[in-house]
């Protein structure tokens, strides 16, 4: 039997539009209608996470130049040491103290590439120019005969990492 349809105007309901309409009525089960209220909460809770993680950002980038700044007085310093080597100074003095100059820069090196701003190329160069008289000082020669030139290139290891303090404008040097 093929359904009737009512009479135009009676305002009767076609059984198989109503039925249509209430399988369709499932797709927007769970979906709540719109909340002005919740929808602004939602979003100053999203503004404040937004702060806080600039806020972070900000402080790791702080933190992040204080210990690259952290790390070149440290190899300030050990540079330093340069100046406790004399003629009766051992190889085995002058190499501990290149170890202890090497350590530091490795350090230098890691915390540069937390910073955006870091600047070691003049640090390579003079550190490569200290390494050449360190390893041009032989077991069987005299560390007397090598020392003017080891701090001359100290000497100027010690003007490029000043130079960068600088540069970074740390706040301690």
């Amino acid at each position: 039997m093929v359904p009737r349809l009512p009479p135009m105007g009676t305002g009767e309901i076609v059984p198989n539009l109503a039925s249509h309409t209430h399988r369709r009525s499932h797709i927007f089960a769970g979906v709540r209608p719109f909340n002005r209220e919740g929808t602004m909460k939602r979003l100053a809770v999203f503004v404040a996470v937004v702060a806080l993680v600039a806020t972070a950002c900000s402080d790791s980038v702080e933190d992040a130049t204080d210990a690259y700044c952290d790390d070149l007085s440290t190899l300030a310093s050990a540079l330093g040491e340069v100046s406790s080597l004399n003629a009766s100074s051992t190889v085995d003095d002058v190499q501990n103290v290149a170890d202890d100059i090497s350590n530091a820069y490795d350090d230098v090196v890691s915390s540069a590439a937390n910073v955006d701003d870091a600047v070691t190329s003049e640090i390579d160069s003079a550190r490569s120019d200290f390494q050449s008289s360190v390893s041009s000082i032989s077991s069987d020669s005299s560390v007397a005969d090598a020392l003017t030139d080891l701090q001359t290139a100290q000497q100027t290891y010690a003007t490029a990492v000043q130079n960068t303090l600088s540069q970074v404008n740390c706040s301690s040097s």
